[in-house]
């Protein structure tokens, strides 16, 4: 992956499957990496636009040399609280009808969380795409929906739908 920029962190609180691991989502930022639905190499090319990293999260520490370019901002996963930007340890609320795998990497799938389509990332400079200057759309502002195995791996289901 060309550039990646951290977006976000969730850590997994008590009583959830993944108590005690943090979920961690990179994505590139680069004109480089443009990728356009008509491209015949088109899935292929998107799942490299992302990475998903899952870690015990007692054992987090920041990457050496990581400039950072996302401002930071605290966000609040919690269900129906005004001004979330998604929910944890819930059922998911489809957008276009009910896309959960059955299985991911061979295990049971489970919701892990929700992100709310329109939400926005601020940045210290100004990566493509934008909604307005110096924010970046994650998942082009769609709905997402992220389900995990029975138990902590980095083979997340990453599910997004347009309003």
């Amino acid at each position: 992956m060309r550039d990646p920029n951290f977006f976000l962190q969730a850590a997994f609180p008590a009583p959830h499957t993944w108590q005690d691991h943090s979920l961690a989502v990179f994505a590139c930022t680069s004109k480089v990496t443009s990728i356009y639905e008509d491209d015949d190499d088109f899935v292929e090319k998107y799942q490299r636009a992302f990475r998903i990293m899952v870690f015990e999260t007692e054992r987090g520490e920041m990457m050496r040399g990581y400039v950072e370019r996302v401002a930071f901002a605290p966000l609040e996963l919690e269900g129906r609280r005004q001004g979330a930007i998604g929910f944890l340890n819930d059922k998911p609320k489809w957008e276009n009808g009910d896309n959960a795998p059955a299985t991911v990497a061979g295990s049971p799938a489970m919701f892990l969380f929700q992100l709310f389509a329109e939400v926005t990332f601020p940045f210290d400079d100004e990566p493509e795409p934008v909604v307005d200057e110096g924010l970046y759309q994650l998942f082009l502002q769609n709905n997402v929906y992220f389900f995990g195995g029975t138990t902590p791996d980095s083979a997340v289901y990453v599910i997004t739908q347009k309003l």
